[in-house]
């Protein structure tokens, strides 16, 4: 008997005697797990909604948008009539609103101060358990840059336009445009034939490293506004983090080849 008939059955099936066929299996969370990704796509223009949105509900929904999903089709749920009404602005700013709020669905304070208001996005929600004990907790990418300050969109600042993803309230994570940067992330210092000792002595140098800046920024705190030590206590808090993780045992996969750096051109990178 599959597991369907048997939970379609289960009010039935309280007073009947044991069955041989119910009796207890593997259960699934027994097994290895498998490993769990949460990827927040986001387009700042939108989507020609009556292309993408299936015709029709069920598996045999197709998309002329979403065609490079459909050998995947039996595996992929496409969800309709989600509102992010939070997303909204307070007048003008649509586009520094929405993208504040994609991931966090908090509406956002319209300034173009240092007095930014949002919320935790879901994708930092979620590395705390998919990614926990893990070196890099998440990825922040893109392919256009920016400055996080000043005002990007009818008095909504620049922190809302260029972050969509939010460790905090008033912590906007800036995304790393350079694929070269991104691969000395996850890669550099990686050196397959390096002995413990010599793994040891880079990970002493990079905690010095860090310790320094640790004094630097509390040093700095005294001189600062309350809004600008909250901003550096974040900061202190992150460079902690960081020092952990280097601290912490890793294993990682052997890089491919380093990628270029980005032309100067936006087409370019947008490529």
């Amino acid at each position: 008997m599959n597991r369907r008939k048997f939970l379609g059955g289960a009010g039935a099936m309280i007073a009947l005697p044991f069955l041989a066929s119910l009796r207890s299996r593997l259960a699934r969370g027994a097994e290895p797990m498998v490993p769990r990704r949460f990827v927040g796509f986001y387009l700042p223009c939108g989507i020609v909604m009556n292309n993408w949105t299936p015709a029709v509900e069920g598996p045999s929904w197709t998309s002329p948008i979403l065609t490079p999903l459909m050998p995947r089709a039996d595996k992929v749920l496409v969800l309709t009539g989600v509102d992010n009404k939070p997303g909204r602005s307070d007048g003008g700013g649509d586009h520094a609103a929405g993208t504040g709020a994609f991931l966090t669905a908090t509406h956002v304070r319209k300034t173009a101060g240092a007095d930014i208001l949002s919320g935790v996005s879901i994708d930092q929600l979620l590395a705390k358990t998919l990614s926990a004990g893990l070196p890099l907790p998440s990825l922040e990418l893109g392919t256009d840059g920016g400055a996080a300050v000043g005002d990007c969109d009818t008095g909504y600042s620049c922190a809302y336009a260029r972050s969509i993803a939010w460790s905090g309230p008033t912590s906007p994570l800036p995304k790393q445009t350079n694929p070269t940067a991104v691969f000395d992330r996850l890669f550099a210092g990686y050196d397959p034939d390096a002995s413990a000792a010599e793994v040891m002595r880079r990970k002493v140098y990079r905690t010095s490293v860090l310790d320094g800046a640790l004094e630097d920024a509390t040093s700095l705190r005294t001189k600062l506004g309350r809004t600008d030590q909250s901003k550096l206590d974040e900061y202190l808090n992150a460079v902690r983090e960081l020092e952990t993780r280097i601290a912490r045992p890793t294993k990682v996969c052997k890089p491919g080849a380093r990628p270029p750096g980005l032309s100067s051109s936006p087409i370019a990178r947008a490529r």
